[in-house]
């Protein structure tokens, strides 16, 4: 097994940035049953670095007994955008990084190998990016997503300029640096959105969802599998007893690493 933990210049960004990689070198203890190897840009959540998949799961071991390819990048609280007061992480993200660690790694590539999933705000990168970049995966892992944008800018962030909760970890004022102070790029945005019009694609990333019946986001969750499935998009959805949790999490990433290789999956 091997985890490269190190920094890269980015052009999008105009700086180094951190970026952690585990490579499925199965030792000799460990059997996997895949032979072929797969690619996951596994994404962190709002208050998470780039390190936070490898230390807080078993993203290292079950690397090695599925065979994958795990790709961590660091984004900070940007909620995956090209910010409107900031660097543009949704252009490194979509459409950089996978240039730079197929030219430093040489990874296997091609859509049927290659996925994309996250946590929290990386759930909601996760569905942006792989609904806006359909022809790049062959499958998302939205896992406790914040995919209701409209509900974090407008009520749960924006909450946190009054009263005991003012300036409380500088949400709101993250808020407006992310999507500006009028949330103009709002249909830019909306994975709802993004979500309605892969649905009509018919080569559209199959896609995972999960969110633990306990999570606070869990209202969010619904309303997003409402709209997918109204919309005829045909992903999995799947709930159990969980908050927003590192075991939901790396749970949720067990089951999308079967998922992405056309298993049945259940909680």
């Amino acid at each position: 097994m091997a985890l490269f933990r190190g920094d890269i210049y980015s052009h999008a960004l105009k700086l180094d940035t951190q970026l952690c990689v585990i490579f499925p070198d199965v030792p000799f203890n460990v059997v996997s049953p895949y032979k072929e190897t797969k690619v996951l840009y596994l994404l962190h959540g709002l208050t998470d670095s780039a390190t936070g998949w490898a230390r807080l799961t078993n993203a290292e071991y079950l690397a090695m007994v599925n065979n994958y390819i795990l790709i961590m990048p660091e984004v900070q609280r940007s909620f995956y955008t090209d910010m409107a007061y900031g660097p543009k992480y949704f252009t490194y993200i979509a459409e950089e990084l996978p240039e730079l660690v197929n030219k430093m790694f040489r990874i296997p590539q091609g859509k049927e190998n290659t996925f994309i999933a996250g946590l929290s705000m990386g759930g909601y990168g996760a569905c942006k990016i792989g609904f806006s970049k359909p022809e790049n995966f062959g499958g998302i892992g939205c896992f406790s997503g914040g995919v209701d944008t409209e509900w974090v800018v407008g009520d749960f962030l924006k909450e946190k300029t009054e009263g005991d909760f003012a300036d409380q970890n500088g949400d709101y004022k993250d808020v407006v640096a992310i999507f500006g102070p009028d949330y103009a790029e709002k249909d830019l945005n909306d994975v709802f959105r993004l979500g309605r019009e892969q649905a009509k694609n018919p080569d559209r990333p199959r896609l995972l969802q999960t969110c633990g019946t306990e999570d606070f986001l869990y209202q969010g969750n619904a309303k997003f599998r409402k709209a997918l499935e109204e919309a005829g998009y045909g992903h999995t959805y799947l709930e159990w007893k969980g908050a927003h949790e590192w075991p939901f999490w790396n749970k949720s990433l067990e089951l999308a690493m079967h998922f992405f290789r056309g298993e049945e999956v259940r909680p």
